[in-house]
């Protein structure tokens, strides 16, 4: 029963947590193998996180960057919906054709989408 309702978020707090989000974040990455390995980096902040391909290494940096922001559990997901980083287009079709080895980054300002819904 406790798992059929969402929690109630507060449009105050869901602003500001929206408003700690960095406006730029940069992304240095490496194909490993299989992997993608990538650093984030913007502000006083640093992360390394690694993907099998591109859509799942976005998600990790998205949900790296909200988590590193100490977000709270319940404010996850709407944040990672309204405030998304990714790579435009060229740079991720870079990385869909990389070989083991290749290097690659990117500075990725935010895609802003602020409206709780």
């Amino acid at each position: 029963m406790f798992g059929l309702f969402k929690p109630k978020l507060e449009p105050e707090a869901y602003y500001a947590y929206l408003h700690k989000m960095p406006d730029l974040i940069n992304v240095s990455w490496q194909k490993d193998g299989d992997y993608i390995v990538g650093e984030v980096d913007y502000g006083d902040y640093s992360f390394v996180t690694q993907a099998k391909d591109p859509q799942e290494f976005i998600a990790m940096v998205n949900e790296g960057v909200v988590i590193s922001n100490n977000v709270p559990k319940e404010y996850i997901d709407v944040l990672k919906h309204a405030k998304s980083y990714s790579p435009n287009q060229g740079a991720l079709e870079e990385l869909l054709i990389a070989a083991p080895g290749s290097k690659g980054s990117w500075n990725i300002s935010k895609e802003k989408k602020p409206a709780l819904a």
